[in-house]
């Protein structure tokens, strides 16, 4: 599995649970077990490490959340324990399910906080981040991935606070500059973002591709270079796309007002087939599209069910 975002390192581990049910059949002690078998299983380096009881904690909590009647309609414990290993999808838990998990979760784990500053690869900023940072706030985006969804808007707002509040190394700080100094130069104009702002979205995007992917790439003046038209050249996933996209959003609060207008434009439609297309268009699927393009993909990749909603507005 890679991260579903940069929160999808950190928390997308599978999880679920039970709370009463019948008489025969899995207990809850056994979907417990199974879901702290496959919380291990997925762990890799990059991921919060949990040893055996901080695993088996949560899936206590999670089983006693969700219910064991729910538990054996889904499946058995194997079976269960195999479709959780990236989320909980699969139970289609509501938002307020999904935090109470999330709270589960996050309290069976001491260091989650101090787990989460070190993720982010940005050397000794993250003694600063992980006492800037919050156990609360990690929750709604630990929820998000519960769920199997992707941070919303303003979820990750508490990082960009941190990473602004907090000295980065002055290795990184170069890449955070000359980075802020593209962004200014490219899109300052076009999208009406500040300096400021631009240095908002370059702390964020330093800290989800991390010093080692930024120094494989080469130093500051390499990696804008290698990065002018977009971020192909370093080894992103889509959801760390989203995330690095979700900075224009979060910093810069006129971005997602100017990507849509200029969007819009870019249509040539007018009157009521451009108000419908406005319609449709959501911020997530502007935010999807900017991933796209920040990947070098193409942006109809992002698009999603988007095309079939304005065929619909023909």
């Amino acid at each position: 599995m890679r991260i579903r975002s940069l929160f999808a390192v950190l928390f997308a581990f599978a999880l679920a649970g039970a709370a009463c049910g019948g008489e025969s059949g899995p207990t809850l002690d056994d979907y417990a077990s199974a879901f702290a078998a496959s919380v291990l299983a997925d762990q890799n380096e990059d991921s919060v490490q949990l040893d055996e009881t901080e695993a088996q904690c949560i899936g206590v909590a999670a089983a006693a959340e969700i219910g064991l009647d729910r538990l054996q309609e889904v499946g058995t414990p194997a079976e269960i324990e195999e479709k959780t290993v990236d989320d909980l999808s699969i139970f289609d838990l509501s938002d307020a399910r999904a935090l109470e998990i999330a709270d589960d979760y996050i309290g069976c784990i001491p260091d989650i906080v101090d787990q989460f500053a070190r993720s982010l690869d940005i050397g000794d900023a993250a003694d600063c981040v992980a006492e800037t940072v919050t156990a609360e706030d990690l929750r709604p985006a630990t929820a998000a991935a519960i769920r199997g969804d992707d941070p919303a808007d303003g979820d990750l707002a508490f990082l960009f606070d941190a990473l602004e509040d907090c000295e980065l190394p002055a290795d990184l700080q170069s890449y955070v500059d000359a980075i802020a100094a593209s962004i200014a130069a490219d899109a300052g104009a076009t999208l009406g973002i500040t300096d400021d702002e631009a240095v908002c979205f370059a702390e964020n995007a330093v800290a989800v591709i991390g010093e080692q992917r930024l120094a494989a790439v080469g130093d500051a003046e390499a990696f804008t270079e290698a990065t002018e038209k977009d971020l192909a050249a370093v080894d992103l996933s889509m959801t760390e796309l989203q995330t690095i996209a979700s900075g224009y959003f979060d910093c810069s609060p006129t971005t997602a007002v100017n990507f849509r207008k200029l969007f819009l434009e870019g249509t040539g439609l007018e009157g009521e087939q451009l108000d419908c297309i406005d319609g449709v268009l959501t911020d997530q699927i502007l935010l999807d599209i900017i991933a796209a393009s920040l990947g070098g993909l193409d942006p109809e990749s992002g698009l999603g069910t988007f095309e079939e909603d304005v065929a619909a507005c023909e």
